[in-house]
């Protein structure tokens, strides 16, 4: 397993949360990371979203055990949610190239999301699809031409469908990062840390 590393902002942030927080390149051969159950689930998928499935739930096991989680198929609901053993909380996320996970128990954190995408630049279109017209106000061209409100956001999806099940536009949550807070149009709020390199990772924990 290949965490984040020790000097990560964003690491720093989780742990801080009693999160634990890795990623990982997916590799040849994290297909067979799946455990039976996870597999038949994932029927005649692509192999890529077999490896990646595999590389981002191997490195959720390896996070949980170090929290003494037991072994166990991390499956998902209806609706795509992973379920976590009882008493835990956690995210998954992958790109093409690598795989993301965050874990705690439900007793530190309420509900934890996620997201990962390459630093690039986002169609004239999506760009509009993202943001709010607060936020188009508040922060410069750079930053809306990117993908940091995209990944953020997707995160914080991810924090709060779990128990709401209210399904979000990209609009429906509004950004705040100097604060660290996302809203959403319901009232719900998660605090957010994102970082920037190569990749933009985002985490995101549900605070109401």
């Amino acid at each position: 397993m290949t965490v984040l590393p020790i000097t990560s902002p964003l690491r720093a942030w989780a742990e801080r949360r009693n999160i634990l927080i890795g990623a990982r390149a997916i590799a040849p051969g994290d297909e067979a990371k799946l455990w039976p159950e996870e597999a038949r689930r994932l029927g005649s998928s692509l192999l890529d979203r077999l490896r990646a499935s595999g590389a981002a739930r191997g490195l959720a096991r390896d996070l949980l055990s170090s929290l003494l989680a037991p072994p166990c198929a991390i499956l998902a609901d209806a609706d795509r949610v992973p379920l976590w053993p009882p008493g835990f909380v956690g995210s998954l996320a992958h790109d093409e190239t690598h795989a993301l996970a965050a874990v705690a128990r439900e007793t530190d954190v309420a509900a934890l999301g996620v997201d990962l995408e390459p630093a690039r630049r986002l169609e004239p279109e999506m760009t509009a699809l993202v943001a709010t017209p607060a936020e188009r106000a508040r922060y410069d061209d750079e930053l809306l031409g990117g993908v940091t409100l995209f990944v953020i956001k997707e995160a914080v999806f991810k924090a709060l469908f779990p128990a709401d099940r209210r399904f979000l536009e990209f609009r429906d949550v509004e950004v705040d990062l100097e604060a660290g807070i996302a809203r959403a149009r319901y009232g719900a709020r998660c605090a957010f840390f994102w970082e920037s390199g190569v990749k933009i990772y985002a985490l995101a924990t549900r605070e109401s």
